[in-house]
């Protein structure tokens, strides 16, 4: 079966600006349908945070959010989320993921998911095609990208059933996208192991795209 390099796919359009980033009714028939099919949300990602963190300053290039000003515990405890309107969301996503607790789910955001663009090009696309709504989102849920997953603009500090880890996508990953031998002899391997068959239910059409964005970067992480 060929490889399929996950970076490559993922930026991966026709000439131009993807569709959903210019016509506002097909990015909102997407986006619903991330709603309805695959959770996305929570619908305001800023209850989660402690009170002196800022949505927009929080930084998705390691393992653990935070902000420059404060290192780590962005979020608040367990206990306080309880108290606040996405309590049920987060507890929801770790049953997905069956995680014992909603901590490694808060750390999941689309800002770090692997089909998270926002290479320079696809942030001139986004700034072109970019509704007054839409420009507002940055205020309540951080910066806007373009998932090419479920093809549509999405806020880096929301999520959904779809996340990969391994992204975000920026032009330095663009450029060094390419497997090691010893990473692609793990995706050989990791190919036998994870059939695809259970992508296609789920995914359809997107199906390999989303299988081989999934092994690359357990490939990357594991060889």
């Amino acid at each position: 079966m060929k490889l399929v390099d996950t970076y490559k796919q993922i930026v991966k359009e026709d000439k131009g600006c993807p569709a959903a980033t210019q016509d506002l009714d097909l990015n909102l028939k997407n986006r619903n349908k991330a709603f309805k099919e695959y959770n996305y949300g929570p619908a305001d990602p800023r209850l989660d945070l402690k009170q002196d963190v800022d949505v927009s300053a929080i930084k998705y290039d390691k393992n653990r959010l935070y902000t420059e000003a404060q290192e780590e515990d962005i979020f608040l405890t367990e206990k306080e989320l309880k108290e606040k309107g996405n309590y049920s969301y987060w507890k929801k996503l770790a049953d997905v993921y069956n995680q014992e607790s909603i901590n490694q789910s808060l750390q999941m955001r689309c800002g770090n998911c692997a089909a998270f663009v926002i290479t320079s090009e696809m942030k001139a696309c986004i700034e072109k095609g970019i509704s007054d709504v839409e420009s507002s989102l940055t205020e309540k849920a951080g910066e806007l990208g373009y998932c090419q997953f479920l093809k549509f603009k999405c806020a880096a500090a929301r999520t959904c059933e779809s996340w990969v880890g391994g992204g975000p996508i920026k032009d330095e990953e663009v450029e060094e996208r390419k497997l090691s031998k010893k990473e692609k002899k793990g995706l050989r391997k990791l190919e036998k192991d994870i059939p695809m068959k259970s992508f296609k239910k789920q995914y359809g059409k997107d199906a390999e795209d989303i299988y081989y964005g999934t092994l690359t970067n357990l490939a990357k992480k594991k060889y």
